[in-house]
């Protein structure tokens, strides 16, 4: 069972490092790496993808263990058949419910003995093996072969059928098949209305765009666990869907306040809060992605930018010792966003910024001269589609009371926008991408990406065509397949869109397909 098993072991305490590594020799692991920060248990899982992963949640001030599985998991680099446990001294929920979240196969809590060590890790490897062609299928992205496999163990009557069937919903629904998840789901919760299954099926119901369906099974969840943190999130989105924003606000907010340590869940504060015009909880939320970003992967370029921006408007409402305190903090995170020079987006962003600050300052003529600097690139920022420094501009000229260049942008972006999209009508439509998406839907992907590569070589800002050339890239994937050299070229296609907003129709699959680049 271990003979043959790469261990690795992660705690910033030297002696529980030792006495675990201890306790696996007595199993007889091939190797057990040891790493003492989550730096070091990421670049050595990177090198070495370890069958088991022994990792503490606390690891002093740099990462922590939910923010090692989080990388490895987005980065795509996590075996299917890695067997990860979380430990930890901590009891609090909101710790728990955080770890949960990035879904580890076990979790233990100090102090560990060496029998139900044994215990745990013996019957979790035993549930890998068995299924142990599923995960081979899912760690080859082959998600068609992966769920015949779990038909066949179904079939089988294997001991392990019902981790088969959730398996196989989880990859119906990364495969974006809500309709047939949901049936899956349904099954389940017609013999046994188990937790996950209900949740699967609430997914599945906010999928097919069925709200109401969806916000009575998350009930259900609640229902029966008070504290499960996903069945919230799901009706926050729900009536935010349903533009019922307090309603989706309160239930955000209580997800947080078991789990505050989710990214994902503060963008959907900060998204409620600023349709809801609440600039406070917009704030709180923004710095709270801000604090948690700085060690982990699913950190974005604009969160820094955001938080920058709104933290010198909220300074400028303020008044005497929250003022004061307000522009300190803008005023040290406006130096580190400046010392970081990324490209000239960054730059102009900074600029934007700096003469915000100057303007709530008193600094009006300097504020001017940073925003001049700025409406000067305004033609490059329209060519690049950057809603974000151009509605930063905007705002800042209209504040600083420039009224005649905020208007000759705003003319400007009127054109632009109608320009573009008569661009990507007139590129959708061309022989070229419309043949390729014939080829795509009738499966053959070898003819739809010469097609789609024809097509982007005459329309080369094409969002559309970019996109489908992605998707088509990322289906064909056979046995022998150079995946890094596949990641690579996606990413140089995706790089040239990446300032897409929420806003623009297309945002969703632009971060879809970006999530399934970082499978590779």
């Amino acid at each position: 069972m271990f003979s043959q098993k790469k261990v690795l072991i992660v705690d910033d305490f030297a002696e529980f490092r030792l006495s675990l590594r201890s306790m696996v020799d007595g199993f007889g692991c091939a190797t057990v790496d040891l790493a003492k920060n989550g730096e070091e248990a990421v670049a050595l899982y990177q090198q070495n993808r370890h069958h088991i992963v022994l990792c503490d949640y606390n690891l002093g001030k740099q990462q922590n263990g939910q923010q090692v599985l989080e990388e490895i998991s987005l980065r795509g680099w996590l075996r299917a058949d890695t067997v990860f446990v979380l430990i930890t001294a901590e009891t609090s929920l909101s710790m728990v419910m955080g770890a949960l979240e990035f879904r580890p196969d076990d979790y233990l809590s100090k102090p560990i003995n060496k029998a139900n060590l044994r215990t745990r890790l013996t019957r979790l490897l035993q549930q890998k093996s068995e299924l142990s062609d599923i995960y081979q299928a899912l760690g080859q992205h082959d998600y068609a072969l992966a769920r015949k496999r779990c038909a066949g163990h179904i079939k089988a009557k294997s001991r392990y059928a019902g981790a088969c069937y959730r398996l196989l919903a989880e990859i119906l629904l990364r495969q974006e098949k809500p309709a047939e998840a949901k049936a899956i789901y349904q099954q389940m919760v017609d013999v046994r209305a188990s937790r996950w299954a209900l949740q699967g099926l609430a997914e599945s119901h906010f999928m097919l765009a069925e709200i109401d369906a969806c916000i009575d099974v998350s009930k259900q969840v609640l229902a029966d666990n008070s504290r499960a943190v996903d069945a919230m999130e799901l009706l926050a989105k729900c009536y935010m869907a349903q533009g019922q924003y307090p309603e989706a606000y309160d239930f955000i907010k209580q997800a947080i306040a078991i789990s505050p340590r989710s990214i994902k869940r503060q963008r959907i504060a900060a998204q409620i809060a600023k349709l809801s015009s609440d600039q406070q909880a917009e704030l709180r939320a923004l710095r709270h992605i801000h604090e948690l970003g700085i060690h982990s992967v699913q950190a974005e370029p604009d969160d820094n930018v955001k938080y920058l921006n709104m933290l010198i408007g909220h300074a400028e409402a303020e008044s005497g010792v929250n003022r004061r305190r307000l522009i300190a903090e803008a005023q040290d995170q406006l130096a580190r966003f400046s010392r970081h020079k990324i490209d000239e987006r960054h730059h102009c962003q900074g600029l934007i910024l700096q003469a915000q600050m100057a303007r709530v300052q008193g600094s009006h003529k300097q504020a001017e001269e940073l925003l001049t600097q700025v409406y000067e690139q305004a033609p490059a920022l329209m060519q690049q589609q950057d809603e974000l420094t151009l509605a930063m501009l905007q705002e800042g000229l209209q504040q600083t009371g420039m009224d005649e260049h905020k208007e000759h942008v705003e003319q400007q972006l009127r054109q632009s926008r109608e320009q573009h999209q008569q661009r990507e009508q007139i590129a959708a439509k061309s022989t070229e991408n419309v043949r390729g998406i014939k080829q795509y839907e009738a499966g053959d992907y070898v003819a739809a990406i010469a097609s789609f590569r024809d097509a982007i070589a005459s329309n080369p800002a094409s969002t559309a065509i970019t996109l489908n050339l992605v998707q088509a890239l990322l289906k064909h994937l056979p046995p022998g397949t150079d995946r890094m050299k596949v990641r690579d070229e996606c990413t140089t296609l995706l790089d040239q869109q990446r300032f897409l907003q929420p806003n623009n129709p297309r945002y969703k699959r632009y971060q879809m397909l970006k999530s399934k680049i970082h499978q590779l």
